[in-house]
């Protein structure tokens, strides 16, 4: 084909598009549509959503985005700590549970601020000062012929 340039493969394109629908077309088997109407409980803003899997945390919170998040009502049966959930972000940027097919809403809690513990005081060793070795230890004792003499005769 060599279509090198971004206007060569626009003039090419609708020849390509009709050579793929004349291979790989197939004709329906009915002539109406295959289409199911949308289920009246179905709410699309949470089919079209970011879905991510979050553990819950002590005090009923989870993390997401950097951010702690609590249960803006209290469910009838709180949930245990570490259960995996689904969380759902809108694209209205609205932060959901999903659990058993109902949106349970979230909001945004500040993080407990961590007390500094305050460490004791160290005190630190000074240096310990040189000791001399006493008049009777070997190191004392000048070295001899002798002694090297006896060390290798042994």
């Amino acid at each position: 084909m060599g279509v090198s340039t971004l206007e060569e493969a626009n003039r090419a394109l609708p020849e390509l598009i009709e050579k793929h629908n004349r291979t790989f077309a197939a004709h329906p088997q009915k002539a109406e549509s295959a289409y199911r109407p949308l289920p009246a409980e179905t709410d699309l803003e949470y089919v079209f959503a970011v879905r991510t899997y979050r553990q819950i945390g002590s005090g009923q919170t989870l993390s997401y985005g950097g951010k702690l998040y609590t249960l803006a009502e209290k469910p009838s049966q709180p949930f245990k700590t570490k259960t995996t959930v689904e969380v759902r972000e809108t694209m209205q940027g609205k932060l959901v549970i999903w659990h058993k097919g109902q949106a349970l809403e979230l909001r945004e809690i500040q993080k407990p601020l961590r007390r500094q513990e305050t460490k004791p005081e160290t005190k630190t060793a000074s240096l310990a000062t040189p000791r001399k070795p006493a008049a009777s230890h070997p190191w004392r004792k000048p070295w001899s012929q002798q002694h090297i003499q006896r060390s290798i005769n042994v």
